[in-house]
Protein backbone atom coordinates (compact mmCIF):
# COMPACT_ATOMS: atom_id res chain seq x y z
CA UNK A 1 0.00 0.00 0.00
CA UNK A 2 1.62 3.42 -1.22
CA UNK A 3 0.41 7.16 0.63
CA UNK A 4 0.83 9.66 -2.21
CA UNK A 5 0.88 13.52 -0.33
CA UNK A 6 3.66 15.83 -0.04
CA UNK A 7 1.22 18.32 2.04
CA UNK A 8 2.14 16.02 5.51
CA UNK A 9 3.41 16.21 9.00
CA UNK A 10 4.89 13.76 11.31
CA UNK A 11 4.19 14.37 15.12
CA UNK A 12 4.41 12.22 17.72
CA UNK A 13 5.03 8.88 15.26
CA UNK A 14 1.75 10.09 13.72
CA UNK A 15 0.96 11.27 10.29
CA UNK A 16 -1.18 14.43 9.90
CA UNK A 17 -2.26 15.73 6.28
CA UNK A 18 -3.41 19.06 5.67
CA UNK A 19 -5.14 18.28 2.21
CA UNK A 20 -6.86 14.73 0.82
CA UNK A 21 -4.91 11.52 0.93
CA UNK A 22 -5.38 8.79 -1.59
CA UNK A 23 -4.30 5.36 -0.35
CA UNK A 24 -3.70 2.37 -2.65
CA UNK A 25 -4.90 -1.06 -1.19
CA UNK A 26 -7.23 -1.78 1.81
CA UNK A 27 -6.95 0.20 4.82
CA UNK A 28 -6.57 -1.68 8.42
CA UNK A 29 -7.27 -1.32 12.10
CA UNK A 30 -9.75 1.83 11.64
CA UNK A 31 -11.81 2.73 13.93
CA UNK A 32 -15.40 4.53 14.34
CA UNK A 33 -15.61 7.53 17.16
CA UNK A 34 -18.32 6.76 19.62
CA UNK A 35 -20.41 8.98 21.30
CA UNK A 36 -22.07 7.30 24.23
CA UNK A 37 -25.30 9.37 25.54
CA UNK A 38 -26.92 8.23 28.23
CA UNK A 39 -30.11 9.39 30.77
CA UNK A 40 -28.07 9.75 33.76
CA UNK A 41 -29.17 13.19 33.54
CA UNK A 42 -31.04 15.03 30.71
CA UNK A 43 -28.86 14.60 27.89
CA UNK A 44 -29.27 17.34 24.90
CA UNK A 45 -26.65 16.68 22.51
CA UNK A 46 -25.74 18.32 19.35
CA UNK A 47 -23.76 16.46 17.47
CA UNK A 48 -20.90 18.39 15.18
CA UNK A 49 -20.22 18.23 11.61
CA UNK A 50 -16.78 16.67 12.30
CA UNK A 51 -17.78 14.36 14.14
CA UNK A 52 -19.71 12.56 10.80
CA UNK A 53 -18.93 8.80 10.86
CA UNK A 54 -19.50 7.85 14.82
CA UNK A 55 -21.14 5.55 16.60
CA UNK A 56 -23.48 6.85 18.68
CA UNK A 57 -24.35 4.88 21.42
CA UNK A 58 -27.94 5.38 23.23
CA UNK A 59 -28.54 4.02 27.17
CA UNK A 60 -32.02 5.21 28.83
CA UNK A 61 -31.71 3.02 30.96
CA UNK A 62 -29.74 4.54 33.45
CA UNK A 63 -31.68 6.67 34.92
CA UNK A 64 -35.91 6.57 35.38
CA UNK A 65 -37.32 9.38 34.17
CA UNK A 66 -34.70 11.54 31.84
CA UNK A 67 -34.80 11.49 28.35
CA UNK A 68 -32.03 11.49 25.86
CA UNK A 69 -32.36 14.30 22.53
CA UNK A 70 -29.67 14.51 19.61
CA UNK A 71 -29.78 16.97 17.21
CA UNK A 72 -27.86 16.25 13.95
CA UNK A 73 -25.85 19.18 12.19
CA UNK A 74 -26.51 20.89 8.72
CA UNK A 75 -26.27 18.07 6.15
CA UNK A 76 -23.29 17.91 4.10
CA UNK A 77 -22.99 15.25 1.02
CA UNK A 78 -21.33 11.85 2.33
CA UNK A 79 -21.85 12.95 5.95
CA UNK A 80 -23.07 9.58 7.86
CA UNK A 81 -23.96 8.82 11.50
CA UNK A 82 -25.25 5.06 12.93
CA UNK A 83 -26.94 5.03 16.07
CA UNK A 84 -27.32 2.39 18.45
CA UNK A 85 -29.80 1.88 20.77
CA UNK A 86 -28.12 -0.39 23.31
CA UNK A 87 -30.81 -1.38 26.51
CA UNK A 88 -34.27 -0.59 26.59
CA UNK A 89 -35.73 2.29 28.35
CA UNK A 90 -35.48 1.92 32.73
CA UNK A 91 -38.97 3.87 32.83
CA UNK A 92 -42.03 4.78 30.50
CA UNK A 93 -40.43 8.19 31.11
CA UNK A 94 -37.11 7.99 29.36
CA UNK A 95 -37.63 8.77 25.65
CA UNK A 96 -35.50 9.52 23.23
CA UNK A 97 -35.02 11.67 20.02
CA UNK A 98 -33.02 12.51 16.89
CA UNK A 99 -33.96 15.65 14.97
CA UNK A 100 -32.67 16.94 12.08
CA UNK A 101 -30.97 20.57 12.31
CA UNK A 102 -34.17 22.27 10.69
CA UNK A 103 -37.62 21.29 10.13
CA UNK A 104 -37.03 21.29 6.00
CA UNK A 105 -34.64 18.72 6.33
CA UNK A 106 -36.07 15.41 6.51
CA UNK A 107 -35.26 11.45 6.83
CA UNK A 108 -36.10 9.54 3.94
CA UNK A 109 -36.45 5.70 4.03
CA UNK A 110 -37.85 2.95 5.86
CA UNK A 111 -37.98 1.28 9.18
CA UNK A 112 -37.76 -2.61 8.95
CA UNK A 113 -39.57 -3.56 11.92
CA UNK A 114 -38.48 -7.44 13.53
CA UNK A 115 -41.86 -9.58 12.46
CA UNK A 116 -40.63 -12.90 12.03
CA UNK A 117 -40.78 -12.59 8.18
CA UNK A 118 -38.61 -8.79 8.70
CA UNK A 119 -40.77 -7.60 5.41
CA UNK A 120 -42.53 -4.65 6.95
CA UNK A 121 -41.97 -1.33 6.42
CA UNK A 122 -42.89 2.13 7.46
CA UNK A 123 -41.79 5.15 5.17
CA UNK A 124 -40.36 8.10 6.59
CA UNK A 125 -40.09 11.61 6.02
CA UNK A 126 -40.32 13.67 8.29
CA UNK A 127 -37.81 15.63 10.29
CA UNK A 128 -37.86 13.68 14.26
CA UNK A 129 -37.84 10.40 15.13
CA UNK A 130 -39.04 9.66 18.56
CA UNK A 131 -38.73 6.49 20.45
CA UNK A 132 -41.34 7.01 22.94
CA UNK A 133 -40.82 4.46 26.00
CA UNK A 134 -44.59 5.17 27.23
CA UNK A 135 -46.01 3.66 24.32
CA UNK A 136 -46.67 -0.18 23.70
CA UNK A 137 -42.97 -2.40 23.69
CA UNK A 138 -41.41 1.56 24.12
CA UNK A 139 -39.64 0.31 26.54
CA UNK A 140 -38.22 -2.44 24.41
CA UNK A 141 -36.27 -0.91 21.98
CA UNK A 142 -32.81 -2.06 22.67
CA UNK A 143 -30.82 -3.60 19.88
CA UNK A 144 -32.57 -0.88 17.32
CA UNK A 145 -30.30 -0.07 15.00
CA UNK A 146 -30.11 2.94 12.71
CA UNK A 147 -27.96 4.47 10.03
CA UNK A 148 -28.06 7.27 7.74
CA UNK A 149 -26.40 9.34 4.62
CA UNK A 150 -26.45 12.40 3.51
CA UNK A 151 -26.61 13.94 0.02
CA UNK A 152 -26.89 17.41 1.34
CA UNK A 153 -30.04 18.20 1.68
CA UNK A 154 -31.96 15.28 3.47
CA UNK A 155 -30.79 12.32 6.09
CA UNK A 156 -31.27 9.19 3.64
CA UNK A 157 -31.72 5.94 6.16
CA UNK A 158 -29.27 3.19 4.81
CA UNK A 159 -31.07 1.21 7.76
CA UNK A 160 -33.48 0.98 10.22
CA UNK A 161 -34.10 -2.41 12.14
CA UNK A 162 -35.77 -2.94 15.16
CA UNK A 163 -36.02 -5.88 17.85
CA UNK A 164 -38.12 -8.91 16.79
CA UNK A 165 -40.82 -8.31 19.14
CA UNK A 166 -41.14 -4.70 17.78
CA UNK A 167 -43.83 -4.66 14.82
CA UNK A 168 -44.47 -2.22 12.24
CA UNK A 169 -47.54 -1.85 14.36
CA UNK A 170 -45.69 -0.23 16.94
CA UNK A 171 -44.15 2.65 14.47
CA UNK A 172 -46.03 5.68 13.03
CA UNK A 173 -46.94 9.35 13.29
CA UNK A 174 -48.66 9.36 16.84
CA UNK A 175 -49.02 7.77 19.89
CA UNK A 176 -46.17 5.05 18.53
CA UNK A 177 -43.20 3.35 20.42
CA UNK A 178 -41.39 4.90 17.47
CA UNK A 179 -42.74 8.16 16.49
CA UNK A 180 -42.08 9.94 13.13
CA UNK A 181 -42.97 13.88 13.06
CA UNK A 182 -41.76 17.31 12.21
CA UNK A 183 -39.13 18.80 14.50
CA UNK A 184 -41.02 21.62 15.58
Amino acid sequence: MGVRSTDHQKVGGKQYFDSDVQFAGATVGGKREVISLTNVATTARTLAADESGALVTLNPSTNDTTTISVTLPTPEAGMNFIFAYTADAGNAAADVSITTADDDVDFIGAVTTGEASNANRTVIGHSKITFDAGQTKGTDLGGTVLSIVSDGSDWYIKSFVTPPDVTSAHVGTATKAITLSAAA
